[in-house]
């Protein structure tokens, strides 16, 4: 066996009976930033032992890597390589894998235990989350049978049986399809009806539609439309009837002075129309004599309505008092009744 500074080939192997060479073991040596990796492979090829050409597989080394110089060494390197990455995918993919080495002086630290490591909860804290999602699952699942009791419920057990919570004898009175159906019909037309009467009641409301394409005329200026006020019209109408409803307040102002005055502002003040300064002079104990001679005029022309009339009732205050009939009395001249009257004519009607 000859030796490499940087690897070596073992041509001693199993021979099969033609003394043809069946399997070789190959050792390459690669240099990486972390070290050193000397790596061993069996490669399995059919050829003359006797060949010159198969004597020996040689691999060179310039500055420290293997340069295949034939197939086989060529192929021997890619296995390498190629267990190589195969062997740091692994180690990337899967981190909580032990590491095993062979230097008694090798120390790392933990990946999970590393400063920068996200935190990972505890197997306590683990199984109470894990308890209390069981929890939530467990309540979500009894809501949802107590909200919706016509959902089917499903059992594992064949022999189970129940009754049906809508035909229970509890419960309550429960509509036909046919007439939920035509309740629901009769809902919609009456939402047409009243959309109808609105549009009907109030032309002015906007019409709202879903086409875009739809068009109308407008209800004012339609040419059946009654004559409509411009807006210069309507404001100087307005104007108008605001002057006169002020002209109308002081026309009642002056006319009536003994009207109060109703103001909102609790600090006006104001002075008395009769006792201004300009105020006319008004008489003082003449009012009066004039008072009592009118109060006496009033007084005695009742009597006399009294006296000329006599079959005017009589209206008085005191409900116990009483009077006497006026023709009735006891100096009343005699009267003829009507029915003497009537059937008795008188000597001078017939003559």
């Amino acid at each position: 066996m000859s030796s490499h500074a940087a690897g070596s080939v073992d041509k001693k192997g199993p021979v099969d009976a033609r003394g043809h060479k069946n399997d070789s073991k190959v050792q390459t040596l690669s240099t990486t930033p972390e070290g050193t990796i000397i790596q061993t492979s069996h490669v399995a090829f059919d050829e003359d032992y006797d060949s010159e050409d198969s004597d020996s597989v040689d691999v060179s080394l310039e500055d420290g890597v293997a340069e295949p110089d034939d197939f086989f060494g060529e192929r021997n390197a890619i296995l390498a390589d190629c267990q190589k990455l195969a062997l740091m995918a692994r180690f990337y993919a899967h981190p909580e894998v032990s590491v095993i080495t062979t230097d008694p002086f090798a120390t790392s630290c933990c990946y999970f235990d590393r400063p920068s490591a996200p935190k990972v909860e505890s197997v306590e804290d683990m199984e109470g989350r894990a308890q209390i999602l069981a929890d939530m699952g467990t309540l979500k699942k009894l809501v949802r049978d107590y909200m919706h009791p016509e959902l089917p419920v499903t059992v594992s057990d064949p022999s189970a049986m129940s009754r049906c919570y809508f035909d229970r004898p509890s419960a309550p009175q429960v509509e036909s399809v046919e007439e939920m159906e035509t309740r629901a019909q009769i809902l919609s037309e009456t939402s047409a009806l009243k959309s109808l009467a609105r549009d009907y009641m109030h032309p002015e409301l906007p019409v709202s539609v879903t086409d875009p394409s739809a068009t109308a005329r407008c209800y004012f200026d339609r040419p059946s439309a009654p004559d409509v006020e411009a807006v210069e019209d309507t404001e100087i109408r307005a104007q108008v009837l605001a002057d006169t409803v002020a002209i109308k307040k002081s026309v009642m102002d002056y006319l009536h002075p003994e009207l109060p005055v109703s103001v909102t502002d609790p600090t006006a003040t104001a002075r008395c129309h009769f006792d201004r300064p300009s105020a006319p002079e008004v008489e003082s104990v003449d009012a009066e004599i004039r008072a009592q001679v009118l109060a006496d005029a009033i007084a005695f022309k009742k009597f006399v309505v009294d006296y000329l009339h006599p079959e005017l009732p009589v209206t008085v205050t005191d409900p116990s008092a009483t009077a006497r009939c006026y023709f009735d009395r006891p100096s009343a001249p005699e009267v003829q009744s009507w029915k003497i009257l009537k059937f008795e004519p008188r000597s001078w009607l017939m003559q």
